[in-house]
This record gives C-alpha cells, structure tokens and sequence, in this order.
C-alpha cells in the first residue's frame, strides 16, 4: 500500500483521486459517472477485504473498513495538505491496526 501511494503522491501531476472527483461533479446518484465511481470504490474496500480475510483477523470488518479508511484518508492528505509522507502515516497506523485485530 505505501509503495503505490507514495510513488503515485510524488508525481508531478498528482491531483488527487479521480473517482471522488467524478462523484463529486456528478453527485445524482443515478448518474452513471456516479455509479462508476462507486463501483470503483466498492471494488477497493471488497479487495481489502479479501486481502484482511487471507490473514484471518480476529475482526475482519473492523479491520478492512480500517484500511480502506487509511488508504482514502491518505490520498485526501496528499492532495489537500501536500503531505508526501501521508502514505507513511498511513502504513504506520495501519501496522498498529493490524498488530490489535489479526
């Protein structure tokens, strides 16, 4: 997670995530940018999900829903504050989530 995130916050053109943007511009939920969005999203925190039930957590939902958090919280420091180290914030206290569920 740290390695994309940080790379992807060090580029020139980084500006944030795309599919918060589309759903933000486009906010009718019914509209089909929207739901592209969405869809995205749900895919992420679902494939988090798969990679939390893998290592058998004590609180798998907990857990993912944690993650997923970090990894958005993360992308918005980036892009709002200009943080480049958000993504080592985020690894950091995803460590110690990790550590207190699995």
């Amino acid at each position: 997670m740290q390695i994309f995130l940080s790379e992807w916050f060090v580029e020139p053109n980084f500006n944030g995530c795309a599919f918060i943007k589309t759903a933000s511009e486009y906010a009718e939920h019914s509209h089909p940018y929207y739901e592209a969005a969405h869809q995205y999203k749900t895919y992420l925190r679902d494939f988090i999900a798969s990679l939390v039930k893998e290592a058998e957590a004590a609180k798998p939902e907990a857990l993912a829903n944690g993650l997923y958090l970090l990894v958005e919280g993360a992308i918005t420091i980036a892009m709002l504050q200009t943080d480049l180290h958000a993504a080592q914030h985020a690894r950091e206290t995803a460590q110690l989530l990790i550590e207190h569920l699995v």
